[in-house]
């Protein structure tokens, strides 16, 4: 079926899936825009039918005015933020245009050329130090901690000159000279971006300075993503409750499997920080520095209310990962690093069919959440794992270990 619109053209087509031998209808829509082929699938037809006919119109208001969706929307945010100084896109636009060439900068470099206050000859060691005491103030953890001195320690060491000095060139051939595999020349890259960022607000760098080169193919590779299965979850929450640990890790499982919190974000959190039916993710305790509520989904309430605490760390393990491993050796299963995160977006979008939603909750970009977390999962699939309950989850026999 093709859904048109002017010269746009959406199509809608069946892709039922067949799992163990049950067949589950299921609708795409396919279409084009700048971004190259685009496909979003619907459990229901009625569902696909309004999104191909919304997706049609809206590209083809593109095509008439020679803009894209994005373009257009971006047009009308900087419309807005101009707004309140009675100023206009083509004014500013103007404005810049006349005043580059007399700077030779752009407008943000030259007022931080007049006005900065930071010193200019801060050396990547000295803004390293500063960056590490500001982290350490806000209550980051000790493993953040240590990957950055590790990682900037090495950068400050191979450059001892002004960090404003240092330029794209040889920032890429440090890159490109660290062993290993690509997510670790990804790692010190996303350490490098730290400091950057802190030097800006520091002043010891103009604020449009962008000499950190861009992310190579190879270190963009997305690794396959991993998710457990409703059974295995159940797996390790039994094993979680059968006591051979000093604390519950019941209650980080749960949150990762239903809420989609970072366990590094779980580890910081309090029980203070969770009510009955949102919980709080502080600004210092989120990646991308930005508070956010999480909501208390009905899968979630009985395994808080099973474990609360008045008050306190909800997961006080400072050796998380050796804890998760043996917790999942003694559920005979291989613990899977991110996987409760993936699971979470990976069932959640097959359950409520909207990527917006779930990045709201999950603290992530719709984008981020297609490259990165989103798994192909079924309805019934997403069904069977958000009905997960205590009174479910079979105790099984342990294995020998000893508490941690």
């Amino acid at each position: 079926m093709k859904v048109k619109a002017g010269n746009v053209t959406v199509r809608l087509y069946p892709t039922p899936t067949t799992i163990k031998g049950t067949r589950y209808p299921a609708w795409t829509v396919a279409w084009l825009d700048e971004a190259g082929r685009q496909r979003k699938k619907f459990s229901k037809r009625a569902d696909a039918a309004k999104f191909a006919d919304d997706k049609a119109d809206l590209l083809d208001k593109g095509y008439k005015f020679h803009v894209t969706p994005d373009q257009l929307a971006s047009y009308n945010r900087a419309h807005d933020l101009l707004l309140p100084f009675g100023k206009t896109v083509e004014g500013l636009a103007q404005e810049y245009a006349d005043a580059r060439p007399q700077v030779n900068l752009s407008l943000m470099s030259a007022f931080w050329d007049k006005h900065h206050t930071g010193d200019m000859n801060a050396t990547p060691a000295s803004v390293l130090s500063e960056l590490l005491a500001e982290k350490r103030q806000n209550g980051a953890s000790r493993p953040y901690l240590h990957s950055l001195e590790v990682r900037l320690g090495k950068f400050s060491t191979a450059f001892q000159t002004p960090l404003a000095s240092i330029t794209a060139g040889p920032l890429a051939e440090w890159l490109a000279a660290i062993p290993g595999k690509p997510r670790t020349r990804r790692n010190y890259r996303e350490a490098l971006a730290s400091l950057f960022q802190f030097a800006k607000v520091r002043r010891y760098l103009p604020r449009d300075w962008a000499e950190l080169p861009p992310t190579a193919r190879e270190m963009a590779t997305a690794t396959p993503i991993e998710i457990y299965t409703p059974k295995e979850i159940s797996s390790l929450l039994a094993a979680a409750a059968n006591g051979a640990f000093k604390h519950p890790l019941a209650p980080l499982l749960a949150l990762g499997a239903f809420a989609g919190i970072r366990t590094w974000e779980i580890l910081r959190l309090r029980w203070e920080d969770i009510g009955p039916k949102w919980i709080e993710v502080k600004s210092k305790r989120t990646r991308t520095a930005s508070r956010r509520l999480v909501p208390v989904l009905p899968a979630l309430k009985p395994w808080l209310a099973l474990h609360r605490r008045p008050e306190g760390p909800v997961c006080p393990y400072n050796r998380i990962e050796l804890a998760l491993a043996r917790l999942a050796r003694s559920a005979n299963l291989k613990w899977k690093r991110n996987a409760l995160r993936h699971s979470f977006i990976s069932y959640r979008v097959a359950q409520v069919q909207d990527v917006a939603q779930v990045s709201l909750e999950c603290g992530n970009t719709p984008a981020m959440i297609f490259q990165h977390y989103r798994e192909l999962v079924t309805p019934q699939q997403a069904a069977n794992w958000f009905r997960i309950r205590p009174k479910n989850v079979t105790k099984i026999p342990r294995k020998s270990t000893k508490p941690l």
